[in-house]
């Protein structure tokens, strides 16, 4: 028989290990990194860090896992336990420029691609006065 006090206690009863867990995300030398992913480990429960950094996020409880991910950083985790602030710091993600070619919307390893690779150097680009990027790449790659 459906009785809405009992519902009611438990979704509260539910609620009351949440917690939430907020703070800056920033790069080594202290700059806010405004998109980074936050996702705690092993849900889809998620946010994102704003302009300035900042994030805001509800846990399911105080043992939950925070992964930070940022384009071009390392992944990190934070076990949120009893702190209600984590200031992350990021650490860049040094690799290999010549292995990792840009194509379309992604991203693939040079050893993995069929097709030929072309490059072009910032100096380049600077020559050309146009104001579309695709216009400043005409004429610059040989084929």
């Amino acid at each position: 028989m459906y009785n809405p006090d009992i519902c009611c206690q438990r979704g509260r009863r539910g609620r009351s290990s949440a917690k939430e867990s907020h703070g800056p995300v920033t790069d080594a030398a202290g700059a806010a990194l405004p998109g980074v992913n936050i996702l705690e480990k092993g849900t889809i429960n998620g946010a994102i860090s704003d302009a300035d950094g900042r994030y805001a996020i509800t846990v399911a409880s105080a043992s939950s896992v925070l992964d930070f991910s940022f384009i071009g950083y390392v992944t990190k985790e934070a076990t949120v336990g009893s702190q209600t602030t984590i200031d992350m710091v990021m650490t860049e993600q040094v690799s290999a420029l010549d292995e990792i070619v840009v194509v379309g919307y992604s991203t693939q390893a040079r050893k993995s691609l069929t097709g030929s690779v072309s490059t072009v150097d910032a100096a380049a680009l600077s020559e050309s006065t146009a104001t579309n990027p695709i216009s400043r790449l005409q004429g610059k790659v040989a084929v």
